[in-house]
């Protein structure tokens, strides 16, 4: 018995090291699946789907009928007046944009929107959710 447990703890720890994750992260993954699933469904960050063997493919629906509406739903986020000083900011330091004023973040996201340059969006939302950790 003792030998079953410190080959699963071996095992959990193998996985860590090549996931590059924490032992106990990995170990809550393994142990909860369900529960790893709901929060990467959930994630506003992650679109990814999600495939559990012999249970099947999840992905994250988050009430969007299309990938158009949660391009929308991101640049209205961006373009908020509560986030635009920082999403600026992001834009010059981090993706390197050269603007000299805000309204000039705001014309970038409006003409990639206008242009239905998804990308775009989706890189400067990207850029800023890592911004703001």
């Amino acid at each position: 018995m003792a030998l079953l447990k410190n080959n699963y703890n071996k095992l959990i720890k193998d996985l860590a090291l090549v996931n590059s994750i924490d032992v106990r992260v990995c170990k809550e993954i393994i142990n909860a699946p369900f529960a790893y699933l709901k929060y990467l469904v959930t994630s506003p960050t992650i679109e990814e789907g999600v495939r559990l063997p012999y249970v099947g493919a999840f992905c994250q629906k988050g009430n969007y009928k299309n990938k158009t509406m949660r391009v929308e739903k991101r640049k209205n986020i961006l373009l908020d007046p509560d986030n635009i000083v920082d999403v600026a900011m992001m834009m010059q330091t981090t993706l390197g944009f050269e603007f000299p004023t805000i309204g000039s973040a705001k014309d970038i996201i409006e003409a990639a929107w206008k242009f239905g340059d998804n990308e775009k969006i989706n890189m400067i939302w990207a850029g800023w959710i890592e911004f703001k950790k």
